[in-house]
Protein backbone atom coordinates (compact mmCIF):
# COMPACT_ATOMS: atom_id res chain seq x y z
CA UNK A 1 0.00 0.00 0.00
CA UNK A 2 1.31 3.81 -0.83
CA UNK A 3 0.03 6.68 1.11
CA UNK A 4 0.63 10.04 -1.07
CA UNK A 5 2.85 7.28 -3.97
CA UNK A 6 5.06 6.43 -0.44
CA UNK A 7 5.06 2.96 0.06
CA UNK A 8 3.70 2.22 3.94
CA UNK A 9 6.84 2.10 6.44
CA UNK A 10 7.21 0.44 10.05
CA UNK A 11 7.74 3.67 11.25
CA UNK A 12 4.27 4.59 9.56
CA UNK A 13 2.43 1.76 10.75
CA UNK A 14 3.45 2.37 14.37
CA UNK A 15 3.33 5.86 14.38
CA UNK A 16 -0.61 5.34 13.96
CA UNK A 17 -1.15 2.26 15.74
CA UNK A 18 0.50 4.07 18.57
CA UNK A 19 -1.88 7.36 18.60
CA UNK A 20 -5.06 5.38 17.98
CA UNK A 21 -4.73 3.20 21.30
CA UNK A 22 -2.74 6.46 22.71
CA UNK A 23 0.53 4.45 23.92
CA UNK A 24 4.23 6.34 23.34
CA UNK A 25 6.38 4.85 20.73
CA UNK A 26 9.20 3.77 23.43
CA UNK A 27 6.64 1.78 25.21
CA UNK A 28 6.12 -0.62 22.31
CA UNK A 29 10.26 -1.07 22.23
CA UNK A 30 10.47 -1.87 25.79
CA UNK A 31 10.69 -5.65 26.98
CA UNK A 32 7.18 -4.83 28.82
CA UNK A 33 4.41 -7.04 29.01
CA UNK A 34 1.67 -4.96 29.65
CA UNK A 35 -1.54 -5.94 28.20
CA UNK A 36 -2.04 -2.54 26.25
CA UNK A 37 1.79 -2.42 25.18
CA UNK A 38 1.78 -5.62 23.95
CA UNK A 39 -1.25 -5.19 22.08
CA UNK A 40 0.06 -1.99 20.45
CA UNK A 41 3.32 -4.40 19.71
CA UNK A 42 1.33 -6.97 17.70
CA UNK A 43 -1.33 -5.10 16.17
CA UNK A 44 1.63 -2.99 14.85
CA UNK A 45 3.72 -6.04 13.62
CA UNK A 46 0.57 -7.36 12.21
CA UNK A 47 -0.45 -4.31 10.15
CA UNK A 48 3.10 -4.18 8.92
CA UNK A 49 3.65 -8.09 7.80
CA UNK A 50 0.16 -7.40 6.08
CA UNK A 51 1.11 -3.84 4.15
CA UNK A 52 4.86 -3.74 3.90
CA UNK A 53 7.06 -6.65 1.97
CA UNK A 54 9.30 -7.10 4.71
CA UNK A 55 10.34 -10.42 5.99
CA UNK A 56 9.16 -10.85 9.44
CA UNK A 57 12.88 -11.17 10.90
CA UNK A 58 12.94 -7.49 9.84
CA UNK A 59 9.74 -6.61 10.66
CA UNK A 60 11.20 -7.90 14.55
CA UNK A 61 13.90 -6.37 14.41
CA UNK A 62 11.89 -2.81 13.59
CA UNK A 63 9.87 -3.06 16.69
CA UNK A 64 11.07 -3.93 19.53
CA UNK A 65 14.47 -5.90 18.38
CA UNK A 66 12.07 -9.01 18.49
CA UNK A 67 12.68 -12.08 16.53
CA UNK A 68 10.92 -13.33 13.69
CA UNK A 69 8.92 -16.02 15.40
CA UNK A 70 6.88 -13.25 17.77
CA UNK A 71 6.19 -11.47 14.90
CA UNK A 72 4.75 -14.69 13.45
CA UNK A 73 2.97 -15.40 16.83
CA UNK A 74 1.35 -11.54 16.99
CA UNK A 75 0.03 -12.02 13.55
CA UNK A 76 -1.96 -15.25 14.79
CA UNK A 77 -2.84 -14.01 17.66
CA UNK A 78 -4.32 -11.05 15.59
CA UNK A 79 -5.78 -12.85 13.07
CA UNK A 80 -7.91 -15.21 15.37
CA UNK A 81 -8.93 -12.39 17.53
CA UNK A 82 -10.00 -10.74 14.32
CA UNK A 83 -12.40 -13.19 13.58
CA UNK A 84 -13.81 -13.63 17.11
CA UNK A 85 -13.91 -9.42 18.50
CA UNK A 86 -16.12 -7.54 16.44
CA UNK A 87 -15.07 -4.29 18.03
CA UNK A 88 -11.27 -5.21 17.45
CA UNK A 89 -12.04 -5.84 13.88
CA UNK A 90 -13.78 -2.01 13.53
CA UNK A 91 -10.88 -0.74 15.29
CA UNK A 92 -8.24 -1.79 13.30
CA UNK A 93 -10.05 -1.26 10.37
CA UNK A 94 -10.32 2.50 11.37
CA UNK A 95 -6.41 2.17 11.84
CA UNK A 96 -6.18 1.26 8.29
CA UNK A 97 -8.20 3.71 6.77
CA UNK A 98 -6.21 6.11 8.70
CA UNK A 99 -3.50 5.05 6.79
CA UNK A 100 -4.84 5.92 3.04
CA UNK A 101 -5.82 9.47 4.07
CA UNK A 102 -3.03 12.35 3.79
CA UNK A 103 -0.43 12.44 6.59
Amino acid sequence: MKVDNHPLTVDDILEKVCKHFNVEQHHVFSKSRRRDYVQVRQVSMYLATKYTKMPAGRIGQLIGNRDHSTVIHSCNTIEKRLKIDKAFSAEISSIENSFKLKK
